[in-house]
């Protein structure tokens, strides 16, 4: 019987629906691509944002061996002037191999971040939807 009644006021909730030319679909699709609401901003700019991240990595794993090497070492080279104690008063070869010495936990906590950035930008952007 509950279940006749509410098969019933669904069925008529369709009905009038489709004579006031709108359905289902149309409420979904204006719920969750509304432009003007703030959730659906959101929806959207996390969804770009994740995107461009993704095209970020790429980027990133896509560049060559040379633009990588230099990208690092002015990283390995900025870490040692402003945390390493003396480093400005080493020799030319000590700089070199200081940097040298960081540059394989700076290539993998880089790495590290970029995938951590993209977890949390995944999260959130499935949440939101």
């Amino acid at each position: 019987m509950i279940l006749c009644l509410l098969y019933e006021e669904r069925h008529a909730l369709a009905c009038r629906t489709k004579i006031e030319g709108r359905c289902d679909m149309d409420r979904w699709m204006k719920k969750n691509y509304d432009f003007k609401s703030r959730r659906g901003i959101l929806r959207w700019f996390l969804t770009c944002l994740t995107l461009f991240w993704m095209v970020f990595i790429f980027m990133m794993s896509s560049a060559g061996k040379d633009e990588s090497n230099s990208q690092s070492g002015a990283v390995c080279e900025f870490i040692c002037e402003h945390f390493v104690e003396g480093y400005e008063e080493m020799a030319p070869e000590e700089q070199i191999q200081m940097q040298q010495k960081i540059s394989f936990p700076v290539r993998k906590c880089a790495h590290l971040s970029e995938y951590a950035v993209l977890g949390a930008l995944m999260t959130l952007t499935a949440a939101s939807w």
